[in-house]
């Protein structure tokens, strides 16, 4: 995604005005707070990489942390300013974290598909203190919504600057870059559907089949992934 070419008022209202949008928002967004709450505490500080207008993870981190929002865009970061001065929001590429070693408990991240994963891993290792923690929402390689599409960019022969990873990709990431993997969830029932049926009905299938591997703990073909990982050294 192009940040510069997509208005940031437009992105932090998608979850109203697209079903599939407001599907996983509200089947994420509980659970990103839950985990946040249960190993972001009191006095920690967070960086939100990745933090656009600041409107998504910055809330229910600042219920426990003092936190920094970095993003590379600087409409997305004015946008954010312009709706809430007291955020805290720092311009800089997460490849190059602008943080000191060792000096951030929480990190969140939500932009593993559009970066060299293996740098940011590495600069996400550097600025977390001995035992901190990094929550990761990221899509699945294996997503039955994206995979259409997919496929019909390599028969059309497109360039797709997209890249997702799997679980075990990201699991022997995360393990050569000192950093643990602590839970994976991926559990929400969203598949690709024409625009039509998704605005007609498709709240009501992803639901069902969200529902159908309920009982199985997880889903591999869930959309998204929520990952926790912890810095096992350093």
């Amino acid at each position: 995604m192009k940040c510069n070419q997509v208005d940031p008022e437009l992105y932090d209202k998608r979850f109203e005005s697209v079903p599939r949008e407001g599907y996983l928002d509200t089947h994420w967004r509980p659970l990103v707070r839950k985990a946040i709450a249960k190993y972001c505490h009191s006095k920690n500080v967070a960086l939100d990489i990745g933090c656009g207008t600041g409107a998504y993870f910055m809330p229910m981190l600042e219920e426990h942390a003092v936190v920094v929002g970095l993003d590379i865009s600087l409409p997305f970061l004015m946008h954010g300013k312009n709706r809430n001065r007291s955020l805290n929001l720092l311009r800089g590429d997460a490849h190059t974290l602008p943080i000191k070693n060792n000096s951030i408990d929480t990190v969140t991240c939500n932009l593993f598909e559009y970066v060299d994963r293996e740098i940011v891993a590495g600069e996400i290792y550097r600025v977390l203190k001995k035992d901190g923690i990094c929550l990761i929402l990221t899509p699945n390689k294996y997503s039955l919504c994206r995979m259409p599409l997919k496929l019909g960019a390599k028969a059309l022969r497109k360039k797709n600057s997209v890249r997702e990873a799997s679980r075990k990709e990201l699991a022997n990431l995360f393990q050569r870059n000192g950093l643990e993997m602590v839970e994976c969830r991926m559990d929400d029932g969203l598949i690709w559907l024409p625009n039509s049926l998704d605005r007609w009905s498709g709240k009501r299938i992803y639901s069902l089949i969200e529902g159908f591997f309920r009982p199985l703990g997880c889903n591999p073909f869930s959309n998204m992934m929520l990952i926790v990982v912890r810095k096992t050294a350093g």
